[in-house]
């Protein structure tokens, strides 16, 4: 899979959010084609878990097939979702290269603490996809304790001096598209690992239909 090219993610940054993903910004005719909902926004994911479990509640007078009919064209309408995460870097003084890390697979909102025993609501929406959406490059590295070495694998690999690299390194963002299909959606509950409901996540499941890599300082993609 592709990435889009940077002119694509224009309207990535028309974003809004409420109930269900967001709510709509169209234009002065009412055209809503280029909606975006900003699931970095919260409560927005949140939001959209809770629409999520409404839609999946059948009624009691309800057919099953109206019901499969109803979940479906809900299914389709779930489109033009974004998130923006923050993707972890290091820096190499000697060898004069920044490390940008393999970008995250999920992204939460809200408070989760595992020292806390009783966080709620957690919301946590995982990529099923990603894995064959970026290449990455490595490194060998060497074991502190061990001395042992291995291989470390990185998104990308940048080679810039000292100075220039401090004024980026806490810049570098991932920007995802996403869409849902039935089964993603059927998947989305709330699991909890302890008694009483307590520790609990919301859980949600997607794809990444394109992604960018951009740093929030200097402006510049990294692919």
């Amino acid at each position: 899979m592709k990435k889009i090219l940077p002119l694509l993610f224009v309207s990535s940054f028309i974003v809004s959010c409420g109930g269900g993903g967001g709510e709509s910004e169209g234009n002065e005719n009412g055209n809503n084609s280029n909606i975006v909902h900003d699931l970095s926004k919260a409560p927005a994911l949140n939001d959209l878990f809770v629409n999520i479990q409404n839609e999946l509640d059948k009624g009691e007078f309800e057919k099953t097939a109206d019901y499969e009919t109803r979940l479906n064209n809900y299914v389709l309408s779930l489109t033009d979702y974004v998130v923006s995460a923050k993707v972890l870097t290091s820096y190499d003084a000697d060898a004069e290269e920044l490390y940008i890390y393999t970008l995250p697979y999920s992204f939460g909102e809200g408070e989760k603490d595992n020292e806390t025993p009783f966080y709620n609501g957690y919301t946590e929406v995982s990529f099923q996809n990603i894995s064959d959406l970026y290449s990455t490059v490595s490194r060998e590295a060497q074991n502190a304790f061990t001395g042992e070495y291995f291989t470390r694998y990185y998104y990308n690999i940048i080679s810039v001096s000292p100075s220039e690299a401090e004024k980026i390194i806490d810049g570098f963002m991932v920007e995802y598209t996403l869409d849902f299909n039935f089964l993603q959606v059927l998947a989305s509950d709330n699991y909890c690992i302890s008694a009483y409901y307590t520790q609990c996540t919301n859980q949600v499941f997607a794809n990444v239909v394109s992604y960018k890599v951009y740093n929030t300082v200097n402006k510049q993609e990294y692919y």
